[in-house]
């Protein structure tokens, strides 16, 4: 289901359900952050096929604080697991580290950004600016132990479907 009209990532606060025929599969992502980490904690094969197949549902929450600064709260709630997953942005670029339960210690940082401003091509492609007034959300996921960086972008496209273009590295 589409995002109706009035949706923007400046009010993206609502529930929604990952999509997994319009996703790229994730089990190449989720081997590479195991592969980095070299933990016993790390995204084992039956895990990423878990996630693989399971529902997972987003409960989002935006606001802006007394200070300006747009908070993005989202709960990732995965059919079958006991307890969601919580993902907490504030949109300053400000690095904050916390223990993410798959990924083990991120450093974590976001900001609002225009679409000319995106470096990456991969990132850059494919979106409409239209659709994306107020402009994107960039988001950057380090891996304290692991090595790799996620970028991401953040945005509406298509059908007008919240869509966050994701690339991962090996930093070392």
């Amino acid at each position: 289901m589409a995002a109706p009209p009035s949706a923007k990532l400046q009010n993206l606060s609502g529930d929604s359900i990952m999509n997994k025929k319009l996703s790229d599969d994730t089990d190449g992502l989720l081997a590479l952050t195991q592969t980095l980490t070299h933990q016993q904690q790390g995204v084992n094969w039956i895990t990423r096929k878990g996630l693989g197949i399971a529902t997972v549902k987003l409960h989002i929450k935006g606001y802006v604080d007394s200070d300006s600064i747009t908070h993005i709260d989202i709960q990732n709630i995965v059919a079958g697991r006991s307890s969601p997953t919580t993902e907490l942005r504030q949109l300053d670029w400000q690095e904050r580290e916390r223990e993410a339960p798959i990924f083990s210690k991120v450093r974590m940082k976001a900001l609002w950004i225009q679409l000319a401003d995106v470096e990456d091509a991969f990132l850059k492609a494919g979106w409409k600016a239209e659709m994306n007034e107020g402009g994107f959300i960039e988001s950057r996921v380090e891996s304290i132990e692991g090595g790799w960086v996620q970028e991401q972008i953040w945005g509406f496209e298509g059908e007008r479907r919240y869509v966050r273009r994701v690339f991962v590295e090996k930093k070392r």
